[in-house]
């Protein structure tokens, strides 16, 4: 995806770059052999490579800078919003996503939640990420997106309070023992060289990949089983926006959030309908950003190829980093490059509850996140700790 690296020093460095305009599959790599101190980006052949003889066309620019890091990412940002036309993507974005001063990320269907945060700020300075909306487990029946009853007079409330919503749902996933599971089975992604179905099962204690047997993927209900569909079938596709759209309609929605959005994989079957897997991921992104005027598209993670379909998306801090990362290591290279698409929000851990929490803020607050919390309950608004207090007042100060 970004094909960017740069290593620094302490007032000097160097870095890789590959402009690419044609959205081709790269690898960033360290270390070769038993050697720590190599860094390369590889051209990877799209899929099936068996009869692949010979791959590259992209020159890897090698430069070196006195500075920071950040004299080689301008660099590659003055490149890439040209080549890109990020402006044109900007213009596409909904005037209101610039509003927004709060994020509440894994909102449960309270309605407490409502009343409490519009005693703090407007509603229409809020935005929601609302994953237990749907009559289905969390990742469960995708892509079917029906809501229960609690989740659409939630939905229905926060819309006619004034909040921004976006009800989770899913780019690409499909779960196994689903109709369209059936159906899109033979355009699930296959890994290029073992040739294995790529998805996710929630399964303890065992590597949380869908089994490979057919007979198995629809045996176990409790594991969740999910297949990454290549969305240039457009079977898929067009099943995914008619189940949105009609949720869509029914609530009022001015937005959806697309878990996986940031996904491009490059698989063995990577052209399908004449798309590769890039080209498909991102016109999926587009379709469903024009089911209503001023319409924003959620999604998970933030890169240089989805944020220009998408208005806000969650920036990752993974499980166990605080742990082994200090918070010195976070360094906000998305934010310069990508800065003005796709605004981020925090992920997880956000209630100050906790001695990780404050942490997880650091870093969130450090990659250039809107202000976000993920409280579960009105009191934690209504009386907050000091770490929501904190959030709280950023919120209030932006606007």
């Amino acid at each position: 995806e970004a094909g960017l690296a740069v290593l620094q020093g302490r007032n000097s460095g160097f870095s890789l770059q590959v402009r690419d305009s044609l959205n081709r599959f790269k690898a960033l790599k360290l270390g070769y052999g038993d050697n720590p101190q190599v860094v390369s980006i590889d051209h990877c052949a799209h899929g099936p490579v068996g009869d692949v003889q010979a791959v590259g066309g992209l020159p890897v620019r090698i430069g070196v800078h006195a500075g920071s890091w950040e004299v080689p990412a301008h660099a590659y940002r003055d490149w890439l919003w040209k080549a890109r036309d990020m402006e044109e993507a900007i213009r596409r974005q909904p005037s209101w996503i610039g509003d927004i001063r709060l994020a509440i990320s894994w909102c449960p269907v309270h309605p407490g939640i409502l009343d409490a945060l519009a005693r703090i700020l407007p509603p229409e300075r809020v935005v929601l990420h609302v994953p237990q909306w749907r009559a289905f487990g969390y990742d469960q029946d995708y892509p079917s997106f029906v809501p229960s009853e609690d989740g659409r007079a939630f939905l229905l409330r926060a819309r006619e309070m004034g909040f921004h919503a976006l009800p989770h749902c899913n780019a690409n996933q499909v779960a196994s023992d689903h109709p369209m599971g059936k159906v899109a089975l033979d355009f699930a992604w296959r890994d290029r060289f073992t040739k294995r179905l790529s998805g996710w099962a929630w399964v303890e204690s065992v590597n949380p990949r869908p089994p490979q047997s057919v007979s198995l993927l629809d045996t176990h209900k409790d594991w969740n089983v999910m297949l990454d569909i290549h969305q240039g079938f457009s079977g898929y596709r067009n099943e995914l926006l008619f189940q949105v759209g009609r949720a869509v309609e029914d609530m009022g929605l001015d937005g959806i959030f697309l878990d996986t959005s940031n996904r491009f994989y490059n698989a063995d079957n990577c052209v399908v309908e004449n798309l590769t897997s890039i080209e498909a991921g991102l016109l999926l992104l587009r379709e469903v950003g024009t089911l209503r005027p001023g319409f924003a598209v959620g999604g998970e993670g933030r890169n240089e190829l989805s944020a220009r379909e998408s208005a806000f998306v969650q920036l990752h801090v993974l499980k166990g980093m605080p742990e082994v990362t200090p918070l010195e290591a976070i360094v906000p290279v998305n934010e310069r490059l990508l800065s003005g698409l796709a605004r981020g929000i925090g992920y997880g851990g956000l209630d100050g509850k906790g001695d990780l929490s404050p942490i997880l803020l650091a870093m969130t607050e450090r990659m250039g996140a809107l202000p976000t919390l993920t409280v579960r309950d009105p009191g934690e608004i209504l009386a907050p700790n000091p770490l929501v207090a904190r959030v709280l007042e950023r919120a209030l100060a932006d606007a």
